[in-house]
């Protein structure tokens, strides 16, 4: 079981970090530090995180379903 929440929360992180890589550039000089979030681009990759979030959570109810008949159909180790 902790083996599954640390892959879930795994893929949480990752995902989070794709999402957000591509919408924030950095420029620096000696003196200053610029760092710029475009939002358009954010708001478009958590719509997009939000649908992948969606899909996988289905995959994963779908897998412990199937998980489950299987338990329930093996014969019983006494």
């Amino acid at each position: 079981m902790r083996l599954l929440r640390f892959v879930v929360l795994v893929a949480v992180v990752a995902m989070v970090g794709w999402a957000v890589v591509p919408s924030v550039s950095v420029e620096s000089n000696d003196e200053t530090l610029r760092i710029i979030v475009d939002r358009q681009k954010l708001r478009q990759a958590g719509h997009t995180l939000k649908d992948k979030g969606r899909a996988a959570a289905e995959e994963v109810g779908k897998a412990l379903q199937v998980a489950g008949r299987k338990l329930e159909d093996a014969p019983e180790a006494k």
